[in-house]
């Protein structure tokens, strides 16, 4: 047969396979849920899929966000510091709905069975709250109004509101139809995820910060201040396992820093040491085992100029390394996961509180002034920066079929495909 007679019998193929349905081209697919702070136990929020070339847009929306965004069926939905949760169409941009609530958004978004969970409160303190149930007066983290709301994922309209006497800004877990939070009041609660009524609460000696739960199994991780202790919380007896005292390392910071996990080991980072006015101080990151709370290794970052608020570089651990920034040192790190020894550092990326994530040897953060890095996982050296234009803090980067989500404190939201950092 004759090439173009070759030629037209494959197009004529093609064209009666697209008919009837028999040739396909992958299909993007994108994640069904988000049931937990930055997706995986490890914290490295990365999702990928056959097919995905990677969005990018920009979509300035006027707000501030706090949180870091989260990504199901296609919508990127994240919180803001104006009081409100969004949803954008995680291709294109464009803003889908806005929902108004009480007060500060800081709890990243959780979204399972069609539902929308976040959780609002701000960061200051009630001195002068009296605890009934203790009989005494306790000091109580969030003023005004604070509160955990479900909405409808579609289409932002609320479903139920549960109010709480401190703030929510620990990101919360959903685990089979059960809402788990710990906050500023220092309790731990399990609410009913369809209506919001209330399971069980336990109270705890501590109250939390931005320190996010982790779960393994029925057990949730999490760090708490005044007094500085690290929990594990049974989820199904409704008890408490262990609470590890960790004033014999840290000063303060543990409750801001959501803890990664791998391999029974939980790893976490704070402040260690002040100095006497305050301004200056050192930082460093730990291992905690999962199962006992004992300390396994610290390590000692070093010092400088100390940050307000957010006192932590959140962690990602990935196939035996710990990679994390430092608000103090204004370093990024790679620490070997058993030893706790220091693989390399990447210097003068100034302040850095958000948590990275780590794809095909590649590690991508941002720092508080706005900076996205792309660093080879490896080596420590730097491939490509970008600048966002406003401030990044405390969220970091999501990486969802080839592009990273962020938002900024300028009111910028972004999708910005990998490919364009190499």
């Amino acid at each position: 047969m004759h090439k173009s007679k070759w030629v037209l019998a494959a197009v004529l193929l093609l064209t009666v396979m697209l008919f009837n349905g028999t040739a396909t081209t992958a299909q993007t697919t994108w994640p069904g849920q988000w049931p937990k702070y930055r997706l995986s136990q490890n914290n490295n929020a990365v999702w990928t899929s056959n097919g995905a070339s990677g969005a990018r847009w920009k979509t300035h929306v006027g707000a501030i966000f706090f949180t870091t965004a989260s990504v199901v069926d296609g919508v990127v939905y994240i919180g803001t510091q104006d009081n409100k949760i969004m949803a954008l169409d995680a291709s294109s941009g464009k803003l889908l709905w806005t929902t108004a609530v009480n007060n500060w958004i800081m709890s990243d978004i959780i979204v399972a069975d069609g539902k929308v969970f976040a959780g609002s409160g701000d960061r200051n303190f009630k001195r002068d709250y009296v605890d009934d149930d203790a009989e005494k007066q306790t000091l109580v983290r969030g003023q005004g109004d604070n509160s955990m709301y479900a909405l409808d994922a579609k289409t932002g309209k609320a479903i139920w509101e549960y109010r709480t006497v401190g703030e929510n800004m620990p990101t919360m877990i959903y685990k089979n139809g059960t809402l788990y939070f710990a906050n500023g009041d220092r309790n731990f609660y399990a609410l009913n995820a369809n209506d919001g009524s209330l399971l069980w609460k336990l109270s705890m000696a501590s109250y939390f910060s931005m320190s996010s739960l982790n779960l393994v199994g029925d057990i949730a991780y999490i760090g708490g201040a005044d007094p500085n202790y690290f929990y594990a919380v049974d989820l199904k007896n409704h008890e408490l396992v262990w609470a590890s005292d960790t004033s014999n390392v840290e000063v303060g910071g543990i409750d801001d820093c959501s803890a990664a996990y791998e391999d029974g080991m939980l790893f976490t980072n704070s402040v260690t040491s002040l100095s006497e006015d305050g301004g200056f101080g050192g930082h460093g990151s730990y291992a905690i085992n999962a199962a006992s709370g004992k300390f396994t290794w610290t390590f000692d970052e070093g010092s400088g100029p100390m940050v307000e608020d957010n006192k932590c570089g959140v962690p990602v651990v990935q196939s035996g390394v710990v990679y994390m920034g430092s608000p103090v040192t204004q370093a990024f790190y790679a620490l070997d996961a058993k030893s706790g020894k220091q693989l390399w550092k990447f210097g003068g990326t100034g302040v850095i509180k958000g948590a990275p994530v780590v794809y095909n040897g590649v590690v991508y953060f941002t720092n508080v002034r706005g900076t996205l890095y792309a660093v080879d996982a490896q080596s420590g050296k730097q491939i490509a920066k970008r600048d966002l234009g406003g401030r990044v803090s405390p969220n970091g980067p999501v990486l969802v079929n080839g592009s990273l989500y962020i938002g900024t404190q300028a009111g910028d939201m972004y999708a910005i495909p990998i490919s364009d950092l190499h």
